[in-house]
């Protein structure tokens, strides 16, 4: 066991800095945390739209503009800005990986970093890109990612769960306790 992973080696210890704002220029603001590369994801009532940010970090010229959404997120290695609009105002949460951050915010609640993949709609074709066979074609948009026939769109996810001794109530509701989640990546793969 590495002088980094949890007790029960489920995990690495880390720290998890969550920050709330209702002020919308904080997205901007925070944009650059998240690291390189990364990607953003807007949610409204008509469309999807999930691209991938240009190698400054800047927003791509072809997503919608901010504002039309009801619900974001700008995510990569080091962070992911959350958002949700509604009755006139917005709110956001920043999820930071408190150790991979050298600005004047320090801290952050002790955790067990557990990374984890989980699959989107679809299957890659050359002809095609990302697909899905059980749906309208247009209804599945990813970003490019480099992939192979039938790899199917991946995303990482960091999810933290407390280092208090947790083991007693999990086993009663039969659910892991996660303090929260990120999205960390995107790419392409079949495991």
């Amino acid at each position: 066991m590495s002088e980094n992973q949890t007790k029960d080696g489920q995990g690495e210890l880390g720290r998890l800095l969550i920050q709330p704002s209702e002020n919308e220029a904080d997205i901007q603001t925070w944009r650059g945390r998240v690291g390189a590369p990364g990607w953003v994801l807007l949610q409204s009532y008509t469309r999807v739209s999930f691209r991938e940010l240009d190698s400054s970090g800047a927003l791509p010229p072809d997503l919608p503009p901010l504002g039309e959404e009801f619900a974001g997120s700008i995510f990569g290695p080091k962070a992911e800005i959350r958002w949700t609009r509604g009755n006139g105002s917005v709110s956001v949460l920043l999820f930071e990986d408190a150790n991979s951050f050298d600005g004047p915010e320090s801290g952050g609640k002790p955790v067990s970093v557990l990374p984890r993949d989980y699959f989107g709609l679809g299957y890659w074709s050359k002809q095609k890109g990302f697909w899905e066979p059980k749906l309208p074609e247009a209804s599945v948009a990813y970003p490019p990612a480099p992939a192979v026939a039938d790899d199917r769109p991946r995303f990482r996810v960091h999810e933290y769960r407390s280092l208090e001794n947790l083991e007693m109530f999990e086993a009663l509701v039969n659910k892991p306790a996660l303090i929260a989640w990120r999205l960390v990546s995107f790419s392409a793969g079949r495991s």
